[in-house]
């Protein structure tokens, strides 16, 4: 019993890697009803839910946990949440006809956005004084990923094809990747050294080097990937896929597919949003047609736990802060 519970550990360290992700607050934007969720993550109890802009989708937190960034994907906001204080205290606002999605908070104080009303990338400075806008010129400018030192951004343009590398500080675009039909889902090593696009119409993933942008291969993957995270460790990816209601789990060393984890019950769960749990070897995934989280143990490829949120929960956020009593 000792060496199965033993080699049970080791298995889902080797997927996910050693780390722990500090959690108290699971944070679920609602598309389907406007709002935002405060969830207790251990008891899954929700502490709070929250009004936002119209169709919330994506989740950003702020380096140290203490507040979340919610886009309003039917508007042109995009709400911070204090979570300890579980209330609403700044709405961004952008351009008219934004239609923001893609999110990311960096270190230095910045937001970073995609605008797909507008084809653009959004940067909104740490001082909030106003925002830069950086046409890409091309269709449905959906997801980004920043680079660690909060250089570069790659956004996933799904109706054009193509990924577009972004210069943040000089605020142009450097280059495009050819990234076939519907790239969508988006992720970088840890150590930056490849990106991961989720190709969602061609049932696939492609990888590319940072360096020279070359392309380093493709891999199949389930029905639709939506969305892709890597371990922690960079040797594994995994796509949360939309149809089929699956997960798959690649070997970034050897671009081969090392397991396929049935999740939803039904085709009509409509798996997106995916990010680590707070054990290691274990992912979160929106199970957005149901109104729930999955928990995921990736060594036994099953789901541990199912934490009820709002109608379409889908942008989801791990923060250490827990939402005080009121």
């Amino acid at each position: 019993m000792k060496r199965s519970a033993t080699l049970f550990f080791a298995v889902a360290a080797v997927l996910l890697g050693a780390g722990n992700v500090d959690a108290s607050t699971l944070v679920v934007a609602n598309k389907g009803e406007d709002t935002v969720s405060l969830i207790h993550f251990e008891s899954g109890e929700e502490r709070a839910r929250l009004r936002t802009g119209p169709q919330p989708h994506e989740v950003a937190l702020s380096p140290t946990g203490e507040y979340a960034a919610v886009v309003a994907y039917g508007g042109q906001t995009i709400d911070i949440i204090d979570i300890a204080e579980a209330r609403s205290v700044a709405v961004l606002t952008l351009p008219q006809g934004a239609r923001p999605h893609g999110l990311a908070w960096l270190d230095d104080g910045r937001i970073v956005a995609t605008a797909e009303g507008l084809g653009a990338l959004i940067i909104i400075p740490a001082d909030r004084g106003g925002v830069v806008v950086i046409p890409l010129n091309r269709l449905r400018p959906h997801m980004t990923v920043v680079s660690p030192d909060g250089r570069l951004a790659y956004v996933s343009n799904v109706n054009s094809g193509v990924v577009s590398v972004v210069d943040l500080n000089h605020q142009t675009v450097l280059a495009e990747l050819e990234a076939g039909q519907a790239p969508e889902g988006i992720a970088l090593s840890p150590d930056a050294r490849t990106l991961w696009v989720a190709e969602r119409d061609a049932d696939r993933v492609r990888v590319f080097d940072t360096h020279s942008l070359a392309e380093l291969g493709a891999v199949k993957t389930g029905e639709r990937p939506i969305r892709i995270m890597l371990s922690s460790d960079g040797r594994h990816a995994i796509t949360s896929n939309f149809v089929d209601g699956t997960l798959t789990v690649i070997d970034t060393e050897t671009l081969l597919v090392r397991q396929t984890i049935t999740i939803a019950d039904g085709v009509d769960a409509n798996m997106v949003t995916i990010l680590p749990g707070s054990s290691s070897g274990q992912v979160l995934v929106a199970e957005t047609g149901h109104d729930r989280v999955a928990e995921v143990d990736l060594a036994s490829a099953g789901v541990v736990r199912r934490i009820a949120v709002g109608r379409r929960g889908d942008g989801l956020a791990l923060s250490p802060v827990d939402v005080a009593p009121h």
